[in-house]
């Protein structure tokens, strides 16, 4: 059972950007249990039991989610930098992964999840294979995981690789209510479309849903329509995925005869703005009619984008936004915190709200110190000017993860482990692999 917290004089901002100044927040087993105005209408029984924590000169909001990553390539983060996408993946990053141990994979995990609950991300969407160690890291560290074990067709076993999902749905999907495990095709440029077809019936044999990368950039959808006449989309529309909860990985170059297919119900495109920027694979089209498409944040893995904060993208997504506009009307501050947290709408956890009997999943922010005062707006101070040392506390089901600033893992062995495993991989160099990007 979780402890109780009471959260005093402290301001909120709600996941519609609302702020709702001077509350005080009582979290109990795991839940939000009140939300008032006045402290004197918390008992002495509560104050006496719960542990308080001041919320003076603080922001307390819903966690943050990381919509789509690929966690234990924290363990690659530097070793393909300044090149184009063709040199990161064939050249780079999927040789290097052909080498990749058991042990490497972990040390990326356990990395990755230190690093993003010091962001005040609180449930995250892998895509990545060796998905049973990433959930065992996951769960030691309290965080919520929607996991999507990478599916390759170009491996000649795709078949004994939708067995070893059925197997890991068995074994952790609703593991403590805080893991989900989807059906993660790579993409239609590395899977048939008969193979998206059978992941498509898998999941809908299992009631669960899909995350797979979809246009990236606009050599793939060129490259679709001259193999199969048909953009990514339209080939994932004709595999049937539409009709199931389908978090799509970029997806940014869509053609206006795709956002027709999106069913606005059940999809939600994360977009990874730093990643695109990185690697110079252009903008797409997200930044036109943006309103019309279920937009929401991921970070890619650390070996595009560096760091796996979703609050550092989604910036990133809002002063783009506001420049292919020529506005700063464009992409306000509300607007892009609504996308941040669709998020929570993709994932099947019912977080992502500050109010009675939702799950208390929540980030404690500190706005009292140089870059953030004076504080005219707490929601354009959040969006454009915090990073993860504001970060104070951090729960998970009403659980602490961070706590004064400090993440309450082993981060020093964590780091060490990780650096020990990256100078092997080094050293071992890049192996031989099939995939072509």
């Amino acid at each position: 059972m979780s402890s109780s917290f009471l959260i005093t004089h402290v301001h909120i901002i709600d996941e519609q950007g609302t702020v709702l100044r001077n509350k005080t927040v009582y979290l109990e087993n795991g839940k939000i249990k009140t939300i008032i105005s006045d402290i004197s209408g918390i008992s002495d029984s509560i104050k006496n039991n719960a542990e308080e924590i001041s919320g003076a000169g603080c922001i307390l909001t819903p966690g943050l989610v990381n919509l789509h990553t690929h966690s234990p390539m924290t363990i690659f983060r530097g070793i393909a930098e300044d090149v184009d996408a063709d040199t990161w993946f064939n050249r780079d990053i999927w040789p290097y992964e052909s080498v990749l141990t058991p042990e490497d994979i972990r040390a990326g995990a356990q990395l990755a999840v230190a690093e993003m609950i010091n962001c005040g991300v609180t449930a995250y969407a892998d895509h990545y294979f060796s998905a049973d160690i990433i959930c065992e890291t996951a769960a030691e560290a309290g965080l919520r995981l929607d996991i999507a074990s990478t599916l390759f067709g170009l491996s000649g076993s795709f078949d004994e690789q939708l067995q070893q999902t059925r197997r890991l749905f068995k074994t952790w999907n609703g593991y403590d209510n805080r893991i989900a495990v989807r059906l993660g095709p790579h993409s239609p440029y590395t899977c048939t479309p008969d193979q998206l077809k059978a992941a498509a019936e898998l999941a809908g044999e299992l009631e669960t849903g899909i995350h797979l990368h979809v246009s990236e950039t606009r050599e793939q959808v060129e490259k679709s329509l001259e193999l199969y006449g048909k953009t990514p989309y339209q080939v994932i529309a004709d595999a049937g995925l539409f009709d199931l909860p389908l978090i799509i990985g970029h997806g940014i170059h869509l053609t206006q005869e795709d956002r027709a297919l999106l069913n606005l119900d059940k999809t939600m495109m994360a977009v990874c703005p730093k990643t695109y920027l990185k690697l110079g694979t252009g903008l797409g089209n997200i930044f036109t009619e943006p309103e019309e498409l279920p937009l929401a944040v991921g970070t890619d893995g650390a070996a595009s984008s560096n760091t796996l904060n979703p609050l550092e993208q989604a910036r990133l997504l809002a002063l783009l936004g506001k420049n292919q506009a020529q506005t700063g009307e464009a992409w306000d501050a509300v607007t892009v915190w609504k996308i941040l947290m669709n998020g929570h709408k993709a994932l099947p956890f019912d977080t992502g709200k500050i109010a009675e009997g939702a799950p208390a999943d929540l980030v404690l922010w500190s706005l009292s110190d140089i870059i953030t005062t004076p504080l005219y707006n707490p929601l354009a101070a959040l969006l454009y000017s915090v990073d993860p040392s504001h970060v104070q506390y951090v729960w998970v089901a009403g659980e602490l993860l961070k706590r004064d600033g400090k993440v309450l893992l082993d981060t020093e062995s964590i780091i060490s482990e990780a650096s020990e495993r990256a100078e092997s991989l080094v050293k071992r160099g890049r192996g031989n692999t099939e995939l072509v990007f």
